[in-house]
């Protein structure tokens, strides 16, 4: 986590812990995926890496975490039943309720309102759909030869950013919430990959422009993109609250 200009690290654990996201009604909290029960599950913890607590404990692998908008429940894709397919967990007593049904893989949900975008393969390659909360109202988004990722939400639900190989690399794109208006925000022959919306109006990613995976963040209206970290190691996966 970044606070100011200095790094923090939350975990120190030999297991990878990665795919955190904060908790949209505070900040407070985080979710995110461990190995450290032997076994990809959720876990939840403060914002401080203290108060942590083990959300899942299957025997099959549980990941791709995103909160509801009043924190109260958990999206997640989990392949306890065979197949990748998004699940909710109400954190309130704890019951766990299959949303989606398909024989193709789902991936990358993500909660705005009463509506969850996810990814899914029914259709032989990646696209964008959507599903009201209760799992009514399915809706594909995008329908192109390309594979099309990792949707997130504006904060006021217009618009949704994802990834797509159209252009052909990995690059950010933008898109209206009903699929339309689709548009490159990052065209780079290098992989990017994990978008995730500001309330002040910037999408940060992941990006292998400068060599190794890095930050960056680039105006939602496109433009020029800065850079937010430089280490060693692999930068990815930011989440903004």
């Amino acid at each position: 986590m970044k606070s100011g200009n200095r790094l923090i690290r939350l975990t120190d654990n030999e297991a990878p812990d990665n795919t955190p996201k904060l908790s949209p009604a505070d900040g407070r909290k985080i979710v995110f995926v461990s190995m450290r029960s032997g076994n990809p599950d959720l876990w939840k913890m403060s914002i401080r890496g203290d108060e942590l607590k083990q959300l899942t404990n299957a025997q099959a692998p549980d990941y791709d975490p995103a909160w509801s908008p009043d924190g109260r429940r958990i999206v997640f894709v989990s392949e306890r039943d065979g197949n990748p397919d998004l699940y909710i967990l109400n954190l309130e007593d704890n019951t766990i309720t299959r949303l989606t049904q398909t024989q193709a893989e789902e991936r990358y949900p993500c909660w705005h309102g009463d509506k969850i975008a996810f990814a899914s393969k029914q259709n032989g390659n990646w696209d964008i759909f959507v599903v009201n909360a209760d799992g009514t109202g399915l809706t594909q988004l995008t329908n192109s030869p390309a594979n099309e990722t990792q949707p997130v939400w504006s904060p006021d639900g217009g618009e949704i950013a994802f990834v797509s190989d159209a252009d052909g690399s990995e690059d950010i794109w933008t898109m209206k919430a009903d699929g339309t208006m689709t548009r490159n925000l990052a065209e780079t022959p290098y992989p990017e990959k994990d978008p995730c919306w500001t309330r002040d109006g910037f999408i940060l990613f992941s990006s292998q422009r400068e060599g190794g995976w890095e930050i960056y963040q680039i105006k939602s209206s496109g433009g020029n993109a800065t850079r937010l970290t430089t280490s060693l190691g692999e930068n990815t996966q930011p989440s903004a609250k």
